[in-house]
Parts: C-alpha cells; sequence; structure tokens
C-alpha cells in the first residue's frame, strides 16, 4: 500500500458556483423539477438546435423515448457489444429484442455489422442506437447510409451520446453533437462522474417531426407537470394521456448542471491537457490509446483514457489498486454478463470479436479535470510498472 493520496478514477469537479446554486434552490422552498429544469431544457436547445427534456437519468431518457413512440413487443433492437447495460436492459423490459453487433477497432459501432442485422428483420421495426463511445463522435453519416443502402424497412436512430457534451462541435461546421441529423433523438448523461456532472441526470435532444408526448411520458404520462400542478394559480386537476414513467430531473439535480453546462469549454479544455498528458506518455511508453486519431480533434471530448493492455489486465488492476490509483473498465461485452447471456430475446450478430478482445484488454485510466501533471505521472508510472511486474 502507498501512503500517498489516492486518485479517485473520476470525481465530479464541483466549485463555489455549483454549491451557491444548490444553495439558492434549497432556500426557494422549491426542490423538484421546476425553473432550473425548466432554464437546462432550453440552455440545451439553444446548443443543438433541437427542442431538449432534462430527465433523471439517461437510461430513463430512452424510457421515456420507447414509450413515447410506442415500442414494444415485435420490435428490435441493434446495439453495439460494448456500451453500457443500462440501455438495452430498457429494450427487453419494454418487450423488444436486443441484437448485439460487433464494434470496430475503436470500439465504435461497426456499420457494416449493424446493416447486416437490421436486413435480417425488414419485416419489423428496428431501432439502431450507436454508442459515441469514450468521447469519439462517431461518422453518422457513414452509419445511416450503410442502413439507407442495405435495408429496407422500418429503421430508427437514436444516438447515445453520453460520453459527449450537448452542443460540442463536431466538425467545423454548423453540426453539433444532439442535433439530431441523422437520428429522431439523442441521449446524454450528466452522471457524476460524466462531462457535465451531477447528483444524477440526463436529457434528450430530439426531432419533433419524429417524436412527439416526450414531456408526457416523462411525467408519469400526465398531462401536466408539477409545477403546473403545485405552483399558486396552478391547478391539481391532471390527466393520464399516455404510457409514461417517472423521469424528471429535479431542480436540484439541475442547478449544477446548470453551471456544469455554463464551465464546459473550461472543463473540457483541461481534460484535453490531461489527456495530452497521458497520449505522450503512453506513446512513449510504447503502450496503445484507443481512439488515438481522434484525440487532438473537435471531435472527441477526452471522456475517457482507454489503453490497451497487453496482458493480465485484471492483476494490472490489483497492482495500481495497491499503489492508491483508481481504474474502471468501459465496458465488459455485454453479451458476456449473465442475465444478457442468458435471455431468449437477446443474440449476438456474429462472433463480435473485436468486441471480445476489447473487453479483455481495456482499461480506463483515471481522467478528470481537476488531475495534474504529477498526477498523470504516477498514473502512468504505477501503469508501467504494474504491466512489466
Amino acid at each position: 500500500m502507498t501512503d500517498l493520496k489516492p486518485i479517485d478514477f473520476a470525481p465530479p469537479d464541483i466549485g463555489e458556483a455549483e454549491r451557491r446554486a444548490v444553495d439558492d434552490v434549497l432556500r426557494s422552498g422549491w426542490i423538484t423539477s421546476g425553473m432550473h429544469a425548466r432554464s437546462l431544457s432550453d440552455e440545451i436547445a439553444d446548443l443543438t438546435g433541437r427542442p431538449a427534456a432534462v430527465t433523471s437519468s439517461a437510461t430513463l431518457g430512452l424510457q421515456a423515448l420507447l414509450l413515447a413512440g410506442k415500442w414494444g413487443r415485435g420490435d428490435l433492437a441493434i446495439f453495439p457489444v460494448i456500451t453500457f447495460p443500462g440501455m438495452p436492459m430498457q429494450c427487453l423490459n419494454a418487450g423488444m429484442d436486443v441484437a448485439f453487433v460487433d464494434v470496430d477497432g475503436d470500439c465504435l459501432m461497426d456499420p457494416d455489422q449493424a446493416a447486416e442485422a437490421a436486413a435480417r428483420h425488414t419485416h419489423r421495426r428496428v431501432l439502431l442506437v450507436p454508442t459515441h463511445m469514450m468521447g469519439a463522435v462517431m461518422d453518422m453519416h457513414t452509419l445511416v447510409r450503410k442502413q439507407i443502402d442495405q435495408v429496407v424497412g422500418m429503421m430508427t436512430v437514436i444516438e447515445d451520446c453520453a460520453h459527449l457534451y450537448p452542443g460540442m462541435d463536431i466538425d467545423g461546421s454548423e453540426r453539433r453533437v444532439g442535433d439530431c441529423l441523422w437520428s429522431c433523438a439523442s441521449i446524454f448523461s450528466f452522471y457524476p462522474t460524466k462531462c457535465v456532472a451531477t447528483c444524477e441526470g440526463g436529457a434528450v435532444t430530439y426531432n419533433p417531426a419524429l417524436i412527439s408526448g416526450l414531456g408526457s411520458a416523462i411525467w408519469h404520462g400526465m398531462d401536466r407537470t408539477a409545477d403546473d400542478r403545485y405552483r399558486a394559480g396552478g391547478t391539481t386537476m391532471y390527466e393520464i394521456v399516455r404510457p409514461g414513467t417517472k423521469a424528471n430531473m429535479s431542480d436540484v439535480a439541475a442547478a449544477i448542471a446548470r453551471v456544469q453546462l455554463q464551465r464546459r469549454q473550461e472543463l473540457r479544455g483541461r481534460r484535453e491537457t490531461v489527456a495530452t498528458w497521458y497520449s505522450i506518455g503512453l506513446r512513449q511508453c510504447g503502450y496503445r490509446v484507443y481512439q488515438s486519431a481522434q484525440r487532438g480533434t473537435r471531435r472527441h471530448s477526452q471522456h475517457l483514457m482507454v489503453v490497451d493492455v497487453p496482458h493480465s489486465r485484471d492483476r494490472v488492476r490489483e497492482r495500481m489498486a495497491a499503489d492508491g490509483v483508481a481504474t474502471s473498465i468501459h465496458f465488459r461485452p455485454v453479451t458476456e454478463h449473465p442475465f444478457f447471456r442468458g435471455h431468449p430475446g437477446v443474440w449476438k450478430h456474429g462472433p463480435c470479436e473485436n468486441g471480445w478482445k476489447y473487453g479483455q484488454h481495456a482499461l480506463s485510466l483515471p481522467l478528470h479535470p481537476n488531475m495534474k501533471m504529477d498526477d498523470v505521472e504516477r498514473v502512468l508510472h504505477s501503469f508501467d510498472r504494474a504491466v512489466r511486474r
């Protein structure tokens, strides 16, 4: 064990501005969804150019979208085999079947595999859910073009943007993450480890020509929010007008997220600095960094620093933990989890060899805005020593 201060994996950067915002909410007497949640939705809409709804998590954002779109039994969802299990779980809970396809060398959904899987199911509604993994913005044009060229059927795309900033510049043009140019909706996560952090939370941006009823689906299917029912001048009368869930974001969480969103350029700049230190050090030591070609461009949020461990990944994690360095894995192949492996509505499209290899060797190193060069050097020293030991 080490006497040095532990290096946590990804603590949120919460400052005085966030603390003051929370204190203001607590003193206001209104802590559930209200002015701050509405303002956060408006601010995300301004950044992305699409209507936005804030939610209590990214996972429940997808659940609300599935309810609004009446997705269920007989429908199929296609996910990359490397993604967080929460969203595929929501599709199974809705009664859908779920197919997993392989990823490419940078752990992004393989467009050819996705098109092949969808082409086998042109008789049913198909939902494609690509993940912008680690912070790299996928080439959605190529992905969707493959579907258009090879699939004749009912195809819908929802982007998993949990590792990205809303409104992030994509390619130097007018394009922004969350603009839904190639999808009907984009889902963001504001979990404490994410680029924009709060207690728990997320957001959905969407194309209103393709999605309707999302706001009601977030509020039990009601035709009124708590703000409408309990504020002075409101009415407690409401009606349930559609299927719904409980996915609204509290004003406490929204107040934190609003400050984080205002600080996004500062936070992203510090992430980029830390990622640069890592990339130089790992390259000098001869280690492979996933998505190295995308890093250093505007197409990457630097959410995760994932390195390829040549051997004994779990033993390396243990040795680094003994040095006081926290690491993580993003992610195991979803089909390796017992629940998914044994579920009759789940299958893999092909062997998913890239996903399997990634799941055996990928290790996420600590990366957050408060890291100093000394922290990165200590992580690199611990990692290199753990691999060579």
